[in-house]
């Protein structure tokens, strides 16, 4: 099982982020099914780098400390993603990542996964997304 660092998009269960893939931060994207007209289990998989990383993670940690005051009652879901202290950071964020964290479809890696819950995890630190992944490269 690797790790899952952000869920950026979720359907029915993780769509889009930043998980482990053989050890190494990469972005995850679902694939459609226009036939089924539903998401797949399939997912394309690219790795990014270092600094991409870290701006992902700062996006994320933004997302979480909106969705514990959102959870508390403390913010409303007009604010979402972020608190309004970060809302500038955050629209740089996605604008930023909205061009570097994209699949690469000259590398990418088509894999299924099976997400789950990290139990440890989300008790130790409070996370409610706090998830594990198995990859089974296809």
């Amino acid at each position: 099982m690797e790790r899952v660092y952000t869920v950026t998009d979720y359907y029915d269960g993780p769509r889009a982020g930043v998980a482990d893939f053989e050890g190494k931060p990469h972005y995850y994207e679902s694939q459609f099914s226009d036939i089924d007209d539903e998401y797949e289990d399939t997912y394309l998989l690219s790795p990014i780098s270092e600094d991409t990383f870290k701006l992902a993670l700062e996006a994320w940690e933004i997302w979480e400390r909106w969705s514990k005051k959102y959870h508390k009652g403390e913010v409303k879901i007009d604010s979402h993603p972020a608190l309004p202290s970060d809302t500038v950071r955050m629209n740089e964020l996605r604008e930023l990542l909205g061009t570097i964290m994209v699949i690469d479809q000259a590398r990418c890696i088509k894999a299924n996964a099976r997400f789950t819950v990290d139990e440890h995890r989300k008790k130790a630190f409070q996370q409610p997304f706090a998830m594990l992944v198995e990859w089974e490269r296809l």
